[in-house]
């Protein structure tokens, strides 16, 4: 009765331990996978914004070519042509406001709700006229990109990502504001 009492005990001991340590190996497990899916959401959302960024420069880069009466044109079909871009704008330092400004061709996009899409284009103006000013008064050493959360100025989950360029004839930087839907983060 003892030894049974004994091996009984020994064997209960030993189960108790195991079950311990297949429960911390299932917690450390989620966690592990629960911070694993944490990077790879960031990784996306870095990546997405790094995409962005890349966009709004392809524009800057191919209106340097153009005449300046083709110009409109030209950024009305690359906002037509992307569809998560909702407008574009270019700011020059001397005017800070809008020199180019084009609003996407998708009104009947379902992202606007029910918005109507010329009063957000009219929002999204007035605040980069807003933003002309402050945004030539930054520092060239405080970065290139900015990014700003429209979601209380238009009432829609759109994101303004903004790019200096700095001009290749003089010292002076032009501002690129690209809207873009933000159901990609």
């Amino acid at each position: 009765l003892l030894t049974s009492l004994s091996l009984g005990a020994c064997i209960a001991g030993i189960s108790a331990f195991y079950i311990m340590r297949f429960k911390d190996h299932l917690r450390h497990g989620m966690e592990d996978g629960a911070a694993q899916r944490a990077r790879e959401v960031a990784n996306t959302a870095g990546a997405t914004l790094d995409y962005w960024v890349s966009l709004a420069s392809v524009p800057v880069h191919s209106l340097v070519e153009l005449p300046e009466a083709a110009a409109p044109a030209y950024l009305r079909g690359f906002v037509a042509s992307n569809i998560d871009v909702v407008a574009y704008t270019i700011l020059k330092p001397e005017a800070a406001e809008a020199k180019l400004f084009a609003f996407t061709e998708h009104e009947d996009d379902v992202r606007f709700q029910d918005k109507v899409p010329q009063d957000v284009n009219q929002s999204l103006q007035r605040a980069f006229a807003a933003w002309g000013k402050d945004l030539m008064q930054t520092p060239a050493n405080s970065g290139h990109v900015l990014l700003s959360d429209l979601q209380a100025t238009v009432g829609l989950p759109l994101l303004a990502v903004s790019v200096r360029f700095q001009e290749h004839a003089s010292a002076q930087s032009v501002w690129v504001i690209m809207t873009v839907w933000k159901t990609r983060l």
